[in-house]
């Protein structure tokens, strides 16, 4: 099933979007708001906001991608989910150009899926970020924060940072394998406590790269 919406808006109040089973949502000039509602798509479903103008806004609600789904997002469009979380699962691949992007929850990458952003913001505010099983994690040219909550890999991550600093008010873990990756080129690791000292931790196996990139705790 296909639907589209050209110069129109998707609006939901008090309800969810929920796509799955190869359907699809193309939005063209278009914002998509849901309020004390989620956006859901799985199993090969497709979302696809095709102009900047076609920005996802969620209000008291998830925003999940899993099974295969595929998203694509205009460049200078944006994505915030407001007192929500942000949960990418099961081979799905996110790739985020200019598109800043807001998680006023938890923000979750696992099961081989891949986030890719450049040019672009990533901020978490109130939540955890954190990925496993597999996932691909590469951030060019923006800036990642992380407020009141912890920065955490796992299991096979590929972790790239260029030229993107990581701030977070929290904790940085870094759990890992032996094949795990975890690079800093360009891109300094600030950790600052709220309210306590915040502690940069690495486990078994890991080993962080850093060029260029002072890994510290930030004076106040």
């Amino acid at each position: 099933m296909l639907f589209r919406s050209i110069r129109s808006g998707v609006t939901i109040n008090s309800g969810s979007i929920d796509f799955n089973d190869d359907t699809c949502l193309i939005a063209t000039d278009s914002p998509v708001v849901v309020n004390l509602g989620s956006v859901a798509f799985s199993d090969t479903s497709l979302l696809n906001l095709t102009t900047s103008v076609s920005t996802l806004e969620i209000n008291d609600g998830d925003f999940e991608l899993q099974d295969s789904t595929e998203f694509f997002i205009a460049p200078l469009s944006t994505i915030d989910v407001f007192a929500g979380n942000f949960l990418v699962t099961d081979f799905v691949q996110v790739d985020l150009n200019q598109v800043d992007t807001f998680v006023g929850g938890n923000a979750l990458f696992a099961d081989q899926t891949r986030l890719h952003m450049s040019n672009a913001d990533l901020t978490v505010d109130g939540g955890n970020f954190d990925t496993n099983t597999d996932a691909d994690i590469q951030f060019r040219d923006g800036q990642v924060s992380v407020f009141g909550g912890s920065f955490t890999t796992a299991d096979n991550v590929n972790m790239e940072f260029h030229t993107t600093p990581l701030a977070v008010e929290g904790n940085v873990i870094f759990n890992g394998t032996i094949n795990s990756n975890h690079y800093f080129e360009d891109s300094p690791i600030t950790v600052q406590g709220a309210p306590v000292e915040g502690l940069l931790q690495a486990n078994e196996f890991v080993c962080i790269t850093a060029i260029r990139s002072e890994i510290g705790r930030a004076h106040v």
